[in-house]
């Protein structure tokens, strides 16, 4: 947006979609105010008038400053991955909200500077790459641990390696499945959907998932490849990153012809990563063949979805493993202690309101 615009109609816009409501249904709330003026305010071909805003705030929960809020992120570069459940509606409603925690974000670094690590970079691969072949793409992901001081053993935190080397991590909780995650390169940001019965090994996934999109995807829309095989060189990578090859052949072996669910179950909770990924791994580097890989997927996996649950051991890998952002929180909290930003100000940014961040933020050492 050009410094000198409105932020207003893009404010109103977004302010609107989180509310999940369309033109009319916000006219309708309103009942003074047409559709097709509501075009207008959003497309910033028309102002409205004082009475207009005050009751555009009142049907949308909002305050003036809120609808004039400068703009701080663009959303233009975005790999988001949902499922096909997921409508038109409810993507445009989530990624107004990755705006909305994003531009917090921002706002929280402008008030509380910190010194970060410079951005990794880009990787890339070869310019002769063939999707049948995914070895090169393991090669980079063993590349970047070994950059970032890691050995073959398993990342405890995942969110707090990931803050530490710069990244902003932003967790969004919905109330159902099917946004998983999304990265905003130009801001280093990762995001992740949880809700309420998510795994902390989906978690980890999505999030070396989005921080492999944040680190190939240059590399990877100049090959020509199907939005399928650029897929699978992202899952591989990040299957990768968490659970090396060399690591996954000590535990289970080089070859196997058949495997059992405990033995899968104790990687799952040394690593950090689901049984379902394990598999795609072992398949994927012809540790199991054709055959054990269906059986898994025709048997095993129906047989957990038909007792209504989720993969074993899924509650004691959230025991083990504790991912949450929290550089955020932290940012906010120090600014409001030393002053740099105000009570109300944090409560909003928190989202919490004034009343509780008092109580909890008790008195300032000084």
């Amino acid at each position: 947006m050009n410094p000198i615009e409105s932020p207003f109609p893009l404010r109103l816009k977004q302010a609107r979609l989180l509310s999940g409501l369309s033109l009319r249904e916000l006219s309708e709330r309103i009942g003074t105010v047409s559709h097709v003026a509501l075009t207008k305010y959003e497309r910033g071909d028309m102002k409205p008038s004082s009475e207009v805003l005050v009751a555009l705030c009142n049907a949308l929960g909002r305050t003036p400053d809120q609808m004039f809020r400068p703009v701080r992120a663009s959303l233009s570069n975005v790999s988001f991955r949902k499922r096909k459940s997921f409508s038109e509606k409810q993507t445009s409603m989530v990624l107004e909200l990755v705006r909305s925690r994003l531009e917090d974000y921002l706002e929280a670094e402008e008030f509380v500077p910190e010194q970060v690590k410079a951005a990794t970079k880009q990787l890339s691969l070869p310019a002769n790459f063939k999707p049948d072949n995914l070895e090169p793409v393991r090669k980079l992901a063993l590349q970047l641990r070994s950059d970032w001081g890691l050995n073959e053993e398993p990342i405890p935190n995942l969110v707090e390696l990931l803050e530490d080397r710069g990244y902003r991590v932003i967790q969004i909780n919905l109330d159902e499945k099917g946004f998983d995650g999304c990265e905003v390169t130009e801001f280093r940001a990762l995001i992740i959907g949880t809700w309420p019965d998510h795994s902390v090994a989906r978690m980890r996934l999505t999030l070396a998932h989005e921080l492999a999109h944040s680190l190939l995807n240059e590399s990877v829309s100049k090959l020509g490849l199907t939005e399928k095989e650029e897929e699978a060189v992202m899952t591989t990578f990040a299957s990768e990153f968490l659970l090396p090859t060399a690591a996954l052949k000590r535990y289970l072996g080089a070859h196997r012809t058949a495997i059992t669910i405990a033995e899968l179950e104790e990687v799952k909770l040394r690593f950090g990563i689901s049984i379902g990924a394990i598999v795609y791994a072992l398949k994927s580097m012809g540790i199991i063949n054709d055959s054990v890989h269906r059986r898994f997927y025709t048997q095993i996996v129906p047989m957990w979805k038909k007792a209504g649950g989720g993969e074993p051991g899924d509650e004691a890998l959230g025991k083990v493993y504790r991912e949450q952002p929290a550089r955020f929180q932290r940012l906010v909290r120090r600014g409001m202690s030393e002053g740099l930003i105000s009570l109300s100000r944090g409560a909003g940014l928190l989202g919490k309101p004034l009343s509780e961040l008092r109580l909890e933020t008790g008195p300032i050492v000084e």
